[in-house]
């Protein structure tokens, strides 16, 4: 199965979902859509809400979006990213999977 459509993400900490547009709802889009946060610091203490969550899902349990599964869509993210940049034109993500 193949997915189109486009992710924009911005902010001073790249803190900020500014597009999320896929031709395929997904059940965690509206999760992905409201993450925006607004860390303190950005040298050293932006992550503590990360870290936080982190915790969390440790002591209760598997959260959809912060499986290994999911962590392997967002390497492969940043690699198609850093692959555009370079070349300056779409690129494939053939791996990835909704």
């Amino acid at each position: 199965m193949s997915v189109s459509g486009k992710a924009r993400i911005g902010g001073v900490a790249l803190n900020k979902i500014i597009e999320w547009d896929f031709d395929t709802p997904h059940p965690t889009d509206n999760q992905v859509k409201g993450a925006h946060t607004n860390p303190q610091s950005l040298y050293g203490f932006g992550h503590l809400d990360f870290y936080r969550h982190c915790l969390d899902v440790l002591e209760n349990g598997e959260d959809e979006l912060m499986s290994g599964r999911e962590g392997h869509k967002t390497v492969e993210i940043i690699e198609a990213a850093y692959q555009s940049a370079l070349s300056g034109g779409q690129v494939r993500m053939g791996a990835m999977r909704r």
